[in-house]
């Protein structure tokens, strides 16, 4: 990289520096091009010198020939006190200028930082089998130094020592690396450049070197047959024989009614039927539904076991070295908040250091699931103690209503769904209300619904409610919501009359007299609605609120006389989504009916004349009048009598008429 050389390099100040140039001449004797600067203006002349270039070989050297992870069977000559066996070594430096034939041979040094790690080609979870420090932790298989070393192309070595750990993997050499590098100059102004040279990159490699193992096999490969075999542990204490389904060799399938709540438990068992197995590892992978949560190891106390990863969906067991014919055991305990109609798997692997030569018996697998086995049950219920009024008050027609509130009483149907089962969601379940909107003999309102269903409480976003919209306000009132939690029976006019007279308001109905409107018995014309809900969770609760009005006119012109109450009921009924493959354990509190009262009161009524009533009194009228008029007829009444002297009157008026009118002619002529 070029780089700017000013006068400021220069222990004095100079002018001209840069008036001229030479180069191409080995001033110092290194085998590298010098240049002199020429500065007129100052009579002085500047030598710049190029840094030596070197080249720089590292090398390990093992003392020990073979390793034995027992302390009594390898010699630690570095420290005869040490509890843990040891491996000897040293690293060495070669220097030498890179150009051959250089006269500067003397004088140049160069510091050196290197970095050894041990056991590099072997980690598993950050544990290297070998530590520079007896006492140390893991961190402490990296060792970090420099030295000084003389460029003059002899070999120079540092006595090293590592410790060997706990070894469970003898099948696998420790293998040291070195990795090194010149230390950079300290400032820009050098004291002196011989003590900072440059390495020639293309010179450079990472030494290394490996040390085995003394191992105990029967055969120089240690060849081993290691199976693993995994099965649900005591299935009879988890669920009973005759109600359990198996449906496969590895399939299983289970009642959540009688399944344990939180646990299932499986038992691995690694069998060795060939030679010793060396760092013995078993993985077993689970799907998200199922996690770790424990282990037992009472049959195996060698074996751990731990999570792999912080979901909890990988375990990995150890059980070290297993002999020949060797069968090992470990019990997990796995936990679940849920397991569905679809097989949830639980694969197992098994694998060592050693070579397996049959690895088709290395695998195993575990499928399950579980039939939910729940209750679903529906209840319904409605507001102002299932008891409304109708025929009080002036009785509007359709046209003449401007709010919901003119129509008649609020009412409001609640169905409430539970989730009574202890274990699994019920991914699908639809609620189908069938609503009385109509009498279906007249075909008059009945229960005018306001608005559309709402799901309240914390599920409120778990489903949605659909109709078809033509029955929702149809008739586009103005809707006046009352309160859902607070709703107080309204005071009637008879009641409040009753009570300004010292009379209780009336009681119970005595009679029998009954009017059942509904959709079971086809005595209303009904409406579905369909509500959808998702992911029922045991123990959940969702209710569904219904809002409407009693038509009060329609019961005031059909049930005035004769009648002592009108019991209306929708009809709700619960559907499992058969695809959520959800059974239950009693279906007949999957459907009920919501009954609303009706009584009559019709104190202080203005109530609308029918209009058969006033044709039936008009044409009465009409057939009255006639008859009269012929009666009036045949009687004579129509017939006068005229008296004579009205006749002769008349004549003499004429005479005495005719007799002045030729008077008054005569007068004229």
């Amino acid at each position: 990289m070029a780089e700017d050389i000013s006068e400021t390099y220069t222990t004095r100040p100079i002018s001209g520096f840069g008036i001229s140039l030479s180069g191409g001449q080995d001033m110092d004797g290194q085998g590298y091009a010098d240049i002199l600067v020429g500065a007129h203006s100052s009579s002085h002349v500047v030598l710049l010198r190029s840094r030596p270039v070197i080249n720089v070989q590292g090398a390990i050297k093992l003392n020990n020939t073979i390793l034995s992870p027992k302390k009594d069977e390898t010699e630690c000559l570095s420290n005869p006190s040490s509890t843990k066996s040891c491996i000897d070594f040293t690293i060495c430096f070669t220097a030498s200028l890179a150009l051959a034939g250089s006269s500067k041979s003397s004088g140049v040094r160069a510091t050196i930082d290197y970095t050894v790690t041990g056991d590099s080609g072997y980690e598993y979870l950050g544990n290297r089998r070998v530590r520079f420090n007896v006492a140390g932790d893991a961190s402490t298989s990296v060792y970090t130094g420099s030295t000084v070393v003389d460029v003059n192309g002899m070999e120079q070595c540092i006595l090293m020592v590592a410790y060997i750990t706990e070894v469970k993997d003898v099948l696998k050499a420790v293998e040291f690396e070195m990795e090194y590098t010149l230390a950079p100059p300290s400032s820009v102004q050098y004291e002196d450049i011989d003590t900072y040279p440059i390495m020639d990159v293309l010179s450079y490699s990472i030494p290394s070197a490996k040390i085995d193992f003394k191992r105990e096999c029967l055969t120089p490969n240690c060849l081993t047959d290691l199976a693993v075999v995994a099965m649900f542990t005591d299935v009879k204490n988890v669920i009973p024989v005759e109600e359990t389904e198996q449906t496969g060799n590895n399939e299983f399938v289970f009642d959540s009614n009688r399944v344990d709540k939180l646990n299932l438990t499986v038992t691995l068992t690694v069998e060795e039927s060939k030679d010793r197995a060396y760092e013995t590892f078993v993985y077993v992978n689970l799907e998200p539904e199922l996690r770790y949560t424990g282990v037992s190891t009472s049959l195996d106390p060698s074996a751990s076991c731990s999570d792999g990863n912080k979901e909890f969906t990988l375990i990995v067991c150890s059980f070290g070295s297993i002999l020949q014919g060797e069968t090992r055991n470990v019990t997990l305990t796995l936990s679940f908040d849920e397991l569905g109609p679809s097989f949830t798997t639980i694969n197992v692997t098994t694998n060592t250091t050693s070579e397996d030569n049959h690895a088709a018996n290395d695998f195993a697998s575990l499928k399950v699931k579980v039939n939910i086995v729940t209750d679903l049950e529906l209840l319904g219920s409605a507001t102002r103690g299932d008891s409304v009024e109708y025929g009080d008050g002036d009785v509007k027609g359709v046209s003449a209503i401007e709010t919901d509130a003119d129509i008649g009483d609020y009412v409001q149907h609640t169905y409430t769904i539970i989730n009574s089962g202890e274990y699994g969601s019920v991914s699908k379940v639809s609620l189908i209300v069938q609503w009385p909107y109509e009498i279906a003999a007249s075909g008059e309102y009945l229960l005018y619904m306001t608005m559309t269903p709402r799901i309240v409480g914390v599920a409120a976003g778990k489903g949605q409610c659909r109709t078809d919209t033509k029955y929702i306000n149809s008739q586009g009132y103005e809707v006046i919501e009352e309160d859902d939690l607070a709703v107080v029976p309204l005071r009637r006019r008879r009641q409040v009359d009753s009570e300004a007279a010292g009379v209780a308001p009336t009681g119970e109905v005595s009679s029998s007299n009954i009017v059942n409107l509904n959709c079971f018995e086809k005595t209303a014309n009904c409406f579905n609605i369909t509500c959808e809900f998702f992911d029922l969770v045991p123990k959940e609760t969702i209710k569904v609120r219904f809002n409407s009005r009693l038509w009060n006119s329609s019961l005031a012109q059909e049930y005035s006389e004769g009648v002592d109450l009108v019991r209306i009921a929708s009809t709700g009924s619960l559907f499992i989504d058969p695809a959520a493959k959800v059974s239950q354990t009693n279906t007949n509190n999957d459907f009920t009916n919501v009954y609303t009262e009706a009584k009559p009161n019709f104190v202080n009524i203005t109530q609308p004349i029918k209009i058969w009533i006033i044709i039936v009194a008009a044409v009465a009228g009409i057939l009255l009048l006639i008859l009269i008029i012929i009666v009036c007829w045949k009687c004579g009444f129509f017939k006068r009598n005229r008296p004579t002297t009205y006749g002769v009157k008349v004549e003499k008026q004429r005479g005495e008429y005719e007799q002045v009118s030729q008077r008054d002619q005569d007068a004229l002529t």
